[in-house]
């Protein structure tokens, strides 16, 4: 049950209970405070506890302070008891086995209130209440941890649908560059060495008879030849993307196949001359982010990870960093170790900060990499 609704809950409850009891007893009323406001500083404690054996002693101690309380204070602290089974001992491993035991144990002010009509109809309103407050509560939840994944699946089956459309959209791409390759090819291309392919021929049949002739259209030939290749040259320069453009989309690849796989919320951002940023280094960061991803994954416990990717004057930031629960005390793995290792050998710094989110930075200098290549 939520913290806040269940006592929110209690204090209601305590609160009725305290006007009702002033107006019965005021004499009594200050030792009737007293027990509410301990009963209450034990309520707090069970949600200061780490371990469930930790919980069912506190839950202990509360069922014992409303036998105390009860005794030698006042009755009306045992309307607390339905609230106590069921908001603090339902969850147990001996209640699972027995659920009839919760309403025995509720079942005992019955017999402590049988020379009171009053109190027994009260404390049937009250146990009434209760249950009918926790019932409640478990069916919200429930409702809400099924709204939860019916969402999470709609995020996937979107993520899903927009991965198809974009496939589809890059293969009519391939099919619209491989037809106008073609058409490029046949109609300039083509022309060019069959032109030259023509030249030759006819340089071959005069070459005994008119070599002057031979040599004139053997350099026609030589020169369509060259054309050609110079037009091959740049269609393939400028079918082949930047080098840049495939960096990031390498990266972008990368986040959206570990998002739709796990479900963990992924962003990019990048600033700066993207030129700069030689294919080697490319290589480095695209190791490195999958590295840290499958961290993530393993030990972070996140459900959201961030991306940064910065050129600056003298070097180049990547950034990882998730929204996980971290730690202040870890050890190098092999992963981590690996990505140092390749991060060293352009001259570069891994970054490692464990708290209060894990963040992996990737520091590279650009001076001594302008031209590297894989």
């Amino acid at each position: 049950m939520v913290l806040n609704h269940k006592l929110i809950f209690q204090l209601l409850l305590l609160f009725a209970l305290g006007a009702f009891q002033e107006m019965q007893h005021f004499q009594q009323f200050g030792f009737f405070l007293l027990g509410c406001l301990l009963y209450f500083s034990i309520s707090l404690l069970f949600y200061c506890c780490k371990t469930k054996k930790q919980q069912q002693l506190v839950a202990l101690g509360l069922l014992v302070s409303l036998v105390v309380f009860g005794t030698f204070c006042s009755q009306l602290f045992y309307y607390l008891v339905p609230m106590t089974l069921g908001g603090y001992w339902v969850d147990f491993a001996l209640f699972d086995r027995f659920p009839w035991l919760t309403f025995c144990l509720a079942g005992v002010p019955f017999f402590i209130f049988k020379d009171s009509f009053l109190l027994i109809a009260s404390y049937s309103l009250v146990s009434l209440l209760t249950f009918f407050v926790l019932y409640l509560e478990e069916n919200i939840q429930t409702l809400t941890l099924q709204l939860r994944d019916y969402q999470l699946n709609q995020k996937q089956a979107n993520q899903r649908k927009e991965q198809h459309v974009s496939q589809q959209q890059q293969q009519l791409l391939q099919l619209e560059t491989h037809n106008q390759l073609a058409h490029l090819f046949h109609d300039e291309i083509g022309h060019s060495l069959t032109g030259a392919l023509i030249q030759m021929e006819a340089a071959k049949k005069t070459m005994r008879g008119n070599p002057n002739q031979s040599e004139h259209l053997l350099n026609n030939a030589i020169a369509i030849t060259k054309e050609g290749v110079e037009q091959i040259r740049l269609v393939l320069k400028q079918l082949k993307p930047p080098q840049e453009s495939l960096g990031i989309q390498r990266l972008k690849g990368d986040l959206i196949a570990f998002s739709t796989d796990y479900a963990i919320q992924t962003s990019l951002q990048f600033s700066g001359d993207l030129t700069a940023i030689s294919p080697v280094m490319w290589h480095v960061f695209s190791q490195n982010l999958k590295e840290a991803l499958t961290n993530c994954l393993k030990y972070a416990e996140a459900s959201r990870i961030e991306v940064e990717l910065a050129v600056y004057h003298k070097f180049v930031r990547l950034e990882i960093k998730d929204n996980g629960i971290g730690t202040k005390d870890f050890q190098a793995s092999l992963g981590l170790t690996g990505m140092e290792e390749r991060t060293a050998q352009l001259g570069g710094t891994l970054l490692v900060v464990g708290h209060p989110h894990f963040t992996v930075t990737t520091l590279i200098p650009l001076s001594t990499h302008e031209n590297s290549h894989i």
